[in-house]
C-alpha cells in the first residue's frame, strides 16, 4: 500500500493550477510505467476487442461529469451506458 502523502505536498497538490497538474502527470506517466499503469486503470475504460475508451465524460445537456461505466438507468437520460 502506497504511504500517504507527505501534509506540505498534499497542500501544494490541492492548490496547484490543473493545467500545471496535467502536465506534470503527463511527464510521470512517460517517465514511470507504474505511474502510467495506474493513471490509465483509473482514467480508462476497456471495452470490447481490448480497445480503451475515456473513463469520465462531461455530458453535453447537463455538464455534469459521469463515469461511464456506471452509468446506470436512473442516470441522466443523454448519458448512454455501456
Amino acid at each position: 500500500m502506497p504511504e500517504p502523502v507527505e501534509s506540505a505536498l498534499h497542500d501544494a497538490i490541492q492548490h496547484a493550477n490543473p493545467d500545471a497538474l496535467r502536465k506534470i502527470l503527463q511527464q510521470l506517466c512517460i517517465r514511470n510505467d507504474e505511474a502510467a499503469a495506474l493513471t490509465r486503470s483509473t482514467l480508462m475504460d476497456n471495452i470490447d476487442g481490448g480497445r480503451e475508451r475515456e473513463r469520465y465524460e462531461t455530458c453535453k445537456h447537463c455538464k455534469a461529469e459521469y463515469d461511464v461505466t456506471k452509468n446506470e438507468k436512473g442516470d441522466c437520460v443523454y448519458h448512454p451506458g455501456r
